[in-house]
């Protein structure tokens, strides 16, 4: 193994640990009194931020659109069993453009948001798969469907943990608190992704 390989894993897994670390954070400064949904419910120049962006459809679109992306960075990433970091996300930024245009389509002709958020990915993951046989699509689409159901449990779980167990001050319509849940989630996912590289990583070393 390269040492280009290992100051990857090592970034990696640096991620991995800032954005535990953040979430364990959140919760021991709630429980110490210190809620960081009220602090940007009670800023300001944040509400009037907040505000802004979401009177306006194209900016609350486009801000809807970026979080996605992030979480299909992900789902691209686990479902193809591709795990170059620079190619995929490189891959995921070229998708941003045309999915923000569909969005603003499913946004403005209320279209049912269930076929932006599973049917879209899975076709642009089932694209990307890089093994194209039979046994490399189904194992892919096993990925897909066991990753999703990990993305929704995850999305209960957290939401059941923060809201109604620790009540946290959330609220839906203020685009910080969005933003601070959303990165509580990229720690559960960056944690699956980081654990599937691992792994791949390992049975290639293994292989040669």
């Amino acid at each position: 193994m390269g040492n280009n390989d290992i100051n990857k894993r090592r970034v990696s897994l640096g991620i991995m640990i800032l954005l535990v670390s953040y979430f364990i954070l959140t919760i021991i400064l709630k429980l110490c009194g210190i809620d960081l949904f009220t602090v940007t419910n009670n800023a300001n120049w944040l509400t009037t931020v907040s505000n802004a962006i979401s009177s306006n459809p194209y900016s609350l679109v486009l801000l809807q659109t970026i979080i996605f992306v992030i979480n299909m960075f992900f789902v691209y990433s686990i479902t193809a069993n591709r795990y170059d970091t620079k190619r995929m996300v490189l891959v995921t930024l070229m998708t941003l453009p045309p999915l923000y245009g569909i969005n603003l389509l499913f946004y403005f002709y209320n279209m049912p948001t269930v076929i932006f958020t599973v049917v879209v990915p899975f076709i642009i993951s089932i694209f990307l798969v890089k093994n194209r046989t039979i046994k490399g699509y189904l194992f892919a689409v096993l990925r897909y469907i066991l990753f999703s159901a990990f993305i929704i449990l995850a999305e209960m779980g957290l939401m059941y943990l923060k809201i109604n167990l620790l009540h946290f001050d959330y609220h839906l319509d203020n685009i910080f608190n969005v933003i601070l849940l959303n990165l509580d989630l990229f720690a559960f996912y960056f944690s699956i992704y980081f654990c599937c590289k691992y792994v791949k990583i390992k049975k290639k070393n293994k292989e040669e």
